[in-house]
């Protein structure tokens, strides 16, 4: 599938088909269909309009933060940027945002969605990116300078654990150069391994669209996006899917109808002897599983009724924890050391869980041993908790001790 990079900046539209030479056009990022005509014929002189597009979303477009977010999967950050993006950035109205390690880029989503519309109408546009996202995508490390708006120095500063800088300045055209080189050297001290160190070399735009439009695809965790550009991205990869599928359906039955003319004897044959290994094999098959079915119920039971003591073992930890705490309270993970429990998860109200446990006439000792996270979940909030206590009748001692197993 041939594949063209656009990397979008503030007065240039750079076009980076995947042969021949780089071009460089003129346009209006308000108005983008007006260059959609020139980038046709562009395209068209280096070999012909490609079947997709990779549109790179230059910094003088985005807006960079660190937000603090909980360790959760990438779709619930995106998600929670998206739902609370006031916080972290200062453009006003609806974002397209990604998550890129410790770092959360976000655009415009009217004019992101203008672009997708007009871009899209020459070619699929398979890939939406941020400029620093597409660098550690290329494995371009070091400092690099790349393009911003008018009178602005931007730099972006790539380790082998990811992006870890990202400045956007305003400089006068005389002082352009020792910015560069002095934030360049900054950024290297700042990252101690991974990034080049040095000053900030110019980021060569042409090597860093071909490198992209060479990459097999690009995850939708990597993508600038709000939810309308999101959910359009899905349904064009289903689409693919299914007409990927469709095609390999249609080769399976000419390939399977041209065997069935020239070996009709020889898969008959091996049809019958098929069948006979079959009727040999079963029964020592369904004896197998009857007796991994047995073994199964077997350490069940004896994961049950094994302790003396029904609160010493998980499932009566599990039974006496699950008729205390509310029905909007989760357990993820329940410890043991050999003296004491933890239980770590999350509820809607966490800090209603330590005065439940510890009211109960079984459970002694009742310790908070980390602090809440708040975080959204499906637009609503939760909190996450992890308390640690004994059973009444169980010697008390430091979390430390003992074993450390986990049921």
């Amino acid at each position: 599938m041939r594949t063209a990079t656009l990397v979008l900046e503030h007065a240039q539209l750079h076009v980076i088909p995947d042969r021949g030479a780089a071009q460089t056009l003129a346009w209006e990022p308000q108005h983008p269909e007006w260059v959609s005509d020139a980038v046709v014929s562009l395209l068209q002189d280096s070999g012909g309009v490609p079947t997709s597009l990779v549109l790179v979303v230059g910094l003088a477009f985005l807006e960079a933060a660190q937000p603090a977010l909980p360790p959760v999967a990438s779709d619930v950050q995106h998600r929670m940027l998206l739902a609370d993006h006031e916080r972290f950035f200062v453009t006003d109205g609806p974002l397209a945002v990604v998550v890129d390690g410790a770092w959360a880029f976000a655009c415009e989503a009217t004019t992101m969605r203008d672009w997708w519309e007009s871009f899209n109408a020459i070619a699929t546009v398979r890939a939406v990116m941020a400029l620093p996202t597409a660098i550690r995508l290329c494995g371009l490390t070091g400092t690099w300078a790349v393009p911003c708006g008018p009178g602005e120095s931007g730099l972006v500063t790539v380790s082998s654990r990811g992006i870890t800088d990202v400045r956007r300045s305003r400089t006068t055209n005389s002082a352009r150069a020792d910015h560069i080189a002095s934030a360049g050297a900054d950024a290297a001290a700042s990252t101690a391994s991974g990034a080049t160190t040095g000053a900030a070399m110019p980021l060569d735009v042409p090597t860093c669209g071909r490198l992209l439009g060479t990459r097999d695809g690009v995850s939708l965790t990597d993508q600038l996006l709000d939810a309308t550009l999101k959910a359009r991205l899905v349904s064009q990869g289903r689409a693919r899917h299914w007409r990927a599928a469709a095609l390999v359906a249609t080769g399976v039955l000419l390939f399977a109808w041209a065997l069935s003319v020239r070996q009709a004897r020889t898969i008959a044959a091996l049809r019958v002897e098929h069948a006979r290994l079959e009727a040999l094999s079963s029964a020592p098959r369904a004896a197998q599983l009857r007796m991994v079915a047995a073994q199964q119920e077997q350490i069940i039971l004896d994961a049950a009724t094994g302790d003396a003591d029904a609160l010493a073992s998980p499932l009566g930890a599990l039974a006496r924890i699950g008729a205390i705490v509310p029905a909007d309270a989760f357990v993820q993970r329940l410890e043991w050391n050999g003296e004491r429990w933890r239980i770590d998860g999350s509820a809607v109200d966490a800090a209603r869980l330590v005065p439940l446990l510890d009211a109960d006439s079984a459970i002694v000792d009742v310790q908070s041993l980390a602090p809440s996270t708040r975080f959204m979940d499906g637009g609503r909030p939760r909190n996450s908790f992890s308390i640690g206590f004994r059973f009444s009748g169980t010697p008390s001692a430091p979390m430390g001790a003992g074993s450390g197993h986990t049921p």
